[in-house]
């Protein structure tokens, strides 16, 4: 089984380092203590650390968007739902090649790093 580490390490490569940089850096606090603690080494706690930061990220998310404009709001609403469909898409795929509590990991950090993405996509619109 490959480190959570490791992991990482594939995904960084498999990315845009600098774009990787900017979503990791919106990582909470929560989260950073969650990996660390010393009871959580293994994939399923990690998994579910990331399970956490994902619901803080998702609310961060949703309230960028109640800052949003109104008739930005309805320019880009369709286009939002389509978005929730290929990040739920793009995170299984991620996922697929794993088993087990791997999977939900990779699934979870899949999530946060798509939802902070989506965030700062979101931010730039309110500007």
């Amino acid at each position: 089984m490959l480190s959570i580490a490791t992991l990482l390490a594939m995904q960084l490569a498999s990315g845009a380092a600098a774009e990787d940089r900017d979503w990791q850096k919106r990582l909470t606090a929560e989260i950073r203590l969650c990996e660390s603690a010393p009871e959580n080494k293994g994939t399923l706690s990690q998994a579910l650390c990331y399970q956490a930061e994902a619901a803080r990220q998702d609310a961060r998310l949703n309230e960028t968007w109640r800052h949003l404009a109104v008739d930005r709001k309805e320019k880009i609403r369709e286009d939002e739902r389509h978005w929730v469909r290929q990040r739920d898409a793009i995170c299984k795929s991620e996922a697929s090649d794993y088993i087990n509590s791997t999977a939900s990991y990779m699934f979870n950090v899949c999530l946060v790093r798509e939802t902070i993405r989506r965030t700062i996509w979101l931010e730039r619109k309110t500007g």
